[in-house]
């Protein structure tokens, strides 16, 4: 019988989603951005009226690729740009959203994504799936892979996160808090487990907190996934804020086993975390399901 494999993650996104959705709508929350460190040129601003002759373009080579990708049907009346965020080397960065991934009306979104380029954070909604790209020439390149090979500045990156994070803020940060007590983990390198990402249960005492990529002291992250939050609790769900753990995903910029257990050592430190662990593969044989947990 085929066996198929996940990653626990996959489970606490899951319950999560089932939950968002008994909620009211609510925007995710991030920080408060500062100006890029050089300005845009004229005509580079986050503005609609910028795409005009270029939006028609964007939409039909997103729309390819797309549907070609996915083996979807979607149609032009299917596919936007979300947002514009400024022209660099002459391609454009830009946010792409389609019917089939663009946040649902009622449903509550609070889980977070932080991508962390060369210090430099970009936010996202990460149950749409989508973040900034670049177009030019009916091609889509990912912002790492463009800053990788030369098609970005440092200063390119800071202004396209100026315009992405702009207007999403967050509650400020609450002063340091009693940590209550730490699950250690105890296995090895030997148990089958992803080679580059972390499952961490935070300290119920920082249920509230937003955690940045650069509080995980010790460890170099490059993307935090807050899986479920309770910042803003919804309405209905009846749930124990003091039996409530927020969890999160950090992914860690050197990918191997061992890199992932040093980095766990070091999370172990930090007090607002209850327990950190790799993030093991789980098999099942469809259709049934084994559900997992985290201690």
């Amino acid at each position: 019988m085929r066996k198929t494999r996940i990653l626990c993650t996959a489970f606490a996104v899951c319950f999560y989603i089932f939950l968002s959705g008994c909620g009211s709508s609510s925007k995710f929350s991030a920080f408060t951005p500062t100006p890029p460190t050089v300005p845009l040129k004229p005509g580079t601003v986050k503005n609609p009226a910028d795409l005009i002759g270029l939006e028609d373009e964007i939409k039909q080579a997103y729309l390819e690729e797309t549907n070609r990708q996915f083996d979807w049907n979607l149609t032009i009346d299917n596919v936007w740009v979300e947002k514009f965020c400024g022209v660099y080397n002459g391609y454009a960065a830009v946010l792409m959203f389609n019917t089939y991934i663009s946040p649902m009306e009622g449903v509550w979104l609070s889980s977070e994504l932080e991508v962390v380029i060369d210090g430099v954070s970009f936010f996202y909604v990460p149950i749409t799936g989508a973040e900034i790209t670049l177009y030019k020439d009916s091609t889509f390149y990912g912002l790492r892979e463009a800053y990788e090979d030369g098609l970005l500045t440092r200063d390119d990156l800071n202004s396209i996160a100026y315009y992405q994070n702009e207007g999403m803020v967050f509650p400020e940060r609450a002063s340091k808090r009693p940590a209550g007590g730490k699950i250690i983990w105890d296995g090895d390198i030997n148990r089958e487990f992803d080679d580059r990402t972390i499952v961490m249960v935070m300290d119920k005492n920082y249920t509230d907190w937003r955690f940045y990529a650069s509080d995980f002291k010790g460890v170099d992250v490059v993307r935090v996934y807050s899986v479920t939050v309770l910042r803003l609790k919804p309405p209905g769900l009846g749930i124990n804020r003091d039996d409530w753990r927020d969890i999160l995903d950090i992914e860690i910029a050197n990918p191997g086993k061992q890199n992932v257990i040093n980095a766990i050592r070091e999370l172990e430190k930090l007090p607002f975390i209850e327990y950190a662990g790799p993030n093991y593969f789980f098999y099942y044989a469809p259709p049934l399901i084994h559900y997992c947990s985290v201690p």
